[in-house]
């Protein structure tokens, strides 16, 4: 199941996985653990690399602000997380930002929390 929260990359799987060993290295804990569990799931195949094409990115943020921004007042941040959903094809996305909860739902994103 792919949900909207990953890891957005424009270089290969292994490579992207020696990256995050590298960033994981320079984490002070408690920080570093849950990079671990990134890396774990990651491996383990419960969440999978995507290539997200910057422009497609922007785009479809563009959209979604100038179609929600000015009547929900959502916030940069909110517009591209779920931007990246949209552009990746996700179905499911998981936030506890209620604005953030109200544009996905809108867009057509399953929201289940």
């Amino acid at each position: 199941m792919a949900v909207g929260a990953g890891i957005h990359t424009s270089v290969g799987k292994n490579q992207a996985s020696s990256r995050i060993e590298q960033f994981m290295q320079c984490l002070p804990s408690p920080h570093g653990c849950v990079w671990v569990h990134g890396l774990t799931d990651l491996q383990a195949g419960r969440v999978r690399l995507q290539i997200c094409n910057l422009a497609t990115l922007i785009a479809e943020a563009r959209r979604l602000s100038a179609t929600h921004t000015l009547r929900e007042r959502n916030r940069a941040f909110d517009i591209l997380h779920v931007a990246a959903a949209l552009v990746l094809s996700t179905k499911h996305f998981l936030t506890f930002d209620a604005k953030q909860k109200k544009l996905a739902a809108s867009e057509g994103l399953d929201v289940p929390l």
